[in-house]
C-alpha cells in the first residue's frame, strides 16, 4: 500500500494539453468553445492595448451565428470598413503570395547565397571575404555583450 504525500503546499492543477483535432463529442466541443472564446477576446484586447492598433475578431458560433468583438458594433464596423477600404498597396501587403515575392526579392539582393552545405563552391577570394565579414560580425556582437556583463555585475 502506497503512502500518499501530505498536501503541504498549494497544488495547482495543470491544464492538460489537448491534441489539436476536431472534437467529436458535441458537449465537450461546446465546453471547449465556451472556455476559449473569452480567452480569444482577452488576447485581442491585450493586442489592441499593447500595440495601439484597432483589432476586430469575427467568429462563428457553434450554432452558425456570426459573433464580433469588440461588442460595440460601431467600433467593430469602423475597423471592418477600414480593412475594406484599404488601398491596393495595403491589400498587396496582406496578400501572402505578395509577401513571399517580396521575401524572395530581398533574398536575391543578399551578397551570400548558401543552399545546404555548398560552401565549397566559393572561390578562395570569396571564402576570405566571407571570413572577414563573419569576424566583423562576431566582434560587433562581442562588443554589444561586454557592456551588458559589466552592468549586470554591478547590480
Amino acid at each position: 500500500m502506497e503512502k500518499s504525500q501530505p498536501n503541504t503546499s498549494k497544488q495547482t492543477k495543470k491544464p492538460r494539453k489537448r491534441a489539436r483535432e476536431f472534437i467529436e463529442d458535441w458537449k465537450s466541443r461546446r465546453e471547449t468553445f465556451m472556455k476559449r472564446v473569452p480567452t480569444l477576446k482577452k488576447k485581442a484586447e491585450e493586442l489592441a492595448e499593447l500595440c495601439g492598433i484597432p483589432v476586430c475578431v469575427v467568429y462563428f458560433g457553434l450554432d452558425g451565428t456570426v459573433n464580433v468583438w469588440p461588442e460595440d458594433q460601431t467600433k467593430a464596423e469602423a475597423i471592418i470598413m477600414k480593412y475594406k477600404e484599404c488601398s491596393s498597396d495595403c491589400m498587396l501587403k496582406l496578400n501572402l503570395s505578395g509577401m513571399l515575392e517580396t521575401m524572395d526579392k530581398k533574398e536575391e539582393q543578399q551578397t551570400w547565397h548558401f543552399v545546404g552545405n555548398q560552401l565549397h563552391k566559393l572561390s578562395l577570394e570569396e571564402l576570405q571575404d566571407l571570413m572577414r565579414n563573419l569576424d566583423s560580425k562576431i566582434l560587433t556582437v562581442e562588443e554589444r555583450m561586454i557592456p551588458n556583463r559589466k552592468s549586470s555585475s554591478n547590480v
